[in-house]
């Protein structure tokens, strides 16, 4: 008997968005303003528009901060988006509004067991029946808490009482199956897999599971059968053509075999276990070259894999790399000290390198462990301790990738921001949030002087114009906000030396003029990145817009004037938010991480809802493997607004 799956695909929250009835005892005006915004985010949730959804639901608890619902349907939104532990912070706070609704438990019961915290999930499950006995999800949800839990029979009970109650829910009668399947009845299963199939005819992943009870029953034309038609269903199930391929590999079509799992690859580009397989199949073909590629790919995606260390020594040591081969050997032994077979493989390559010394201690050692092991003693390593690494963990539930990484996977974080020109009628075409927006250096009609860190394009015959216009502009107190636009524009055009020395210009005359500070500081760290960036590439490099200094062996300027600016401007004025973020990422760029954590930090208690610094403090704590606190500020920044959190979320932080 196999141990059982976690489900490929618990209840869906948003399906049960519109079970909870509205209650409202604000005013009549107050009611019906309550009423548009609640079904506004509902019709984005039915849209499954889940950052349209939160917009409306953060205005909601922004303006009336104990509203159960808009907590709950953000919750919702967020369950959706792949951010549980944000959801679970929502339901938290709508069953801290209202403690007897039966509905929030059944929903942050569901939200735990995604979180793998199975006891809390079935306390809750427990209390929404106590509250609601006859709610038929709810013995639905507790079943699959039990299935998780290895306990088959108090799951099989309860999928009885939710079909009892409810004949036609193909999900009851689907994870009846399931238990049947865990306790090794796979004959008794198979009408109840065939009801959930005939109540919900076009889900593909019904087939599968009901595929993958017919391999246990070693009915394996039925189970390609039902492989093939849940791929005819949907064609991007990366879960049927991996099952597909074990039936075709079973069945000693090789070639065919290796198509699906190539499929699963395209589809599923982070799945450890295809790499693996495909490994085997290439080792056994011959092609060493080719297997020792695709087990590279396997540790970069779950570097903590025994079997991985130990079939890839045995590649090694095929390609008569002996060193290669005791490294990984080493690795095997270390994740799994009771590893025979590495350590009598890692024997005989010690003998190759001729250290027969090493050789006749892992032999001995391994005839040591294997008497020990048939005299019945417990192994020293627990079963959680081996499940960890016996178990490829980015199977088919995303995001598994080894923490320091998070930099090289095509994760952006937020750059600096800089003060940015743009004319009136550029403005009015775009949307712009309040925060990119300085009243103070807002004058005049033709212009207007941005803080962001995005970038805009002008036009390069507009941005001559405009450097033009403003060429012989003189310094007044009048004009200092001008001339620090007209530094913004020559920083647009990369001319970087004199945007630097406009901000001079001012600071010499006014040199409490924090906004030039920060320009300064802002630029000087953009053309030092730029440098770096050049010389990286062993090219040639010269400031820009002074083509005459070209440098070729010059090491770039440090990073001690761009922090001496920023300094100078929080001294002048710290309470503007934008320096903390600006240092932070300094550090950054220097490696000092925990430096960057702080700076990050004290943005966001000047700005609680700075989302960009949420981002890349979580992005921080994410690559220093502090994943907790990095998985809380991404589910922070994404309830902000920042869509780019919950890839990160969905990779990082459901584990």
């Amino acid at each position: 008997m196999n141990k059982i799956e976690r489900p490929h695909k618990l209840l869906r929250l948003v399906g049960l968005v519109l079970v909870v009835a509205l209650e409202i005892t604000k005013p009549l005006s107050a009611q019906l303003n309550i009423t548009h915004w609640l079904n506004s985010g509902r019709d984005k949730l039915i849209d499954s528009d889940n950052m349209g959804a939160m917009e409306y639901l953060n205005t909601l608890i922004k303006f009336i901060p104990d509203l159960d619902e808009a907590y709950y349907l953000r919750a919702v939104s967020k369950y959706n988006l792949g951010d549980y532990r944000g959801a679970l912070e929502d339901l938290n706070k709508a069953i801290e509004i209202k403690p007897y609704f039966s509905y929030y438990y059944l929903y942050r019961g569901e939200v735990k067991n995604k979180l793998y915290d199975l006891y809390g999930a079935r306390e809750d499950f427990d209390k929404s029946i106590e509250l609601k006995a006859n709610n038929p999800d709810t013995y639905l949800g507790r079943g699959i808490n039990s299935l998780m839990q290895q306990k088959y029979e108090d799951a099989y009970s309860d999928f009885n009482i939710a079909i009892s109650l409810d004949k036609k829910n193909a999900y009851a009668f689907l994870y009846r199956a399931l238990s049947l399947q865990a306790m090794g009845k796979n004959k008794e299963a198979v009408p109840d897999f065939d009801r959930a199939i005939q109540l919900n005819p076009m889900t593909s992943d019904f087939y599968v599971r009901r595929g993958r009870n017919y391999m246990e029953l070693k009915d394996t034309s039925s189970a390609l059968a039902d492989f093939n038609y849940a791929i005819s269903i949907d064609s991007l199930n990366s879960f049927a053509y991996y099952n597909r391929f074990m039936v075709r590999l079973e069945k000693g079509d090789t070639s065919a075999a290796l198509n699906d799992l190539n499929t699963v690859i395209r589809l599923d580009p982070e799945n450890a276990l295809s790499y693996f397989n495909r490994a085997e199949i290439k080792s056994r073909k011959g092609d060493l070259i080719g297997a020792l590629d695709d087990y590279n790919r396997v540790v970069q995606i779950n570097p903590n894999n025994v079997f991985t260390y130990f079939n890839r020594g045995i590649v090694y040591f095929m390609l008569r790399k002996w060193r290669s081969a005791i490294d990984d050997y080493s690795k095997a032994i270390e994740l799994n000290p009771e590893f025979v077979a590495a350590y009598y493989n890692r024997s005989l390559a010690w003998r190759q390198v001729g250290d027969l010394k090493r050789a006749k201690q892992d032999f001995d050692r391994a005839i040591q462990i294997n008497n020990e092991k048939n005299e019945n003693r417990e192994s020293a390593l627990d079963s959680t301790q081996l499940a960890k690494i016996i178990t490829f963990k980015a199977d088919f539930e995303k995001g598994n990738v080894k923490s320091n990484q998070i930099f090289e996977v095509g994760v952006t974080a937020f750059t600096d921001y800089l003060f940015t020109y743009l004319p009136s009628d550029t403005f009015r075409t775009l949307k712009l949030s309040q925060s990119e927006i300085i009243p103070d250096l807002q004058q005049g009609e033709n212009r207007l002087l941005l803080i962001t860190y995005r970038q805009f394009a002008l036009a390069p015959d507009t941005l001559e114009k405009l450097l033009a216009h403003y060429d012989s502009l003189h310094l007044t107190p009048n004009t200092r906000h001008i001339i620090l636009a007209r530094a913004a524009l020559k920083a647009m055009r990369q001319n970087y030396s004199a945007a630097i020395a406009d901000c001079d210009l001012i600071i010499e005359k006014y040199p409490d003029y924090y906004w030039a500070y920060f320009m300064r500081g802002a630029i000087r760290f953009k053309m030092i990145n730029l440098i770096k960036s050049i010389k990286s590439q062993n090219l040639q490099y010269y400031y820009i817009g002074n083509p005459q200094q070209t440098k070729t062996n010059k090491e770039p300027e440090n990073y001690d004037e761009v922090i001496a600016d920023y300094q100078r401007c929080i001294s002048l004025n710290p309470k503007f938010v934008y320096t903390y973020f600006n240092m932070a990422n300094v550090e950054i760029e220097k490696a000092n991480f925990e430096k960057a954590i702080e700076w990050y930090s004290q943005a966001i208690e000047l700005n609680p809802k700075f989302a960009e610094a949420f981002f890349n403090r979580g992005l921080t704590y994410i690559y220093l493997r502090k994943n907790s606190e990095g998985c809380r500020d991404m589910s922070k920044a994404g309830e902000a607004g920042i869509a780019d959190a919950y890839p990160i979320i969905r990779k990082y932080c459901n584990n």
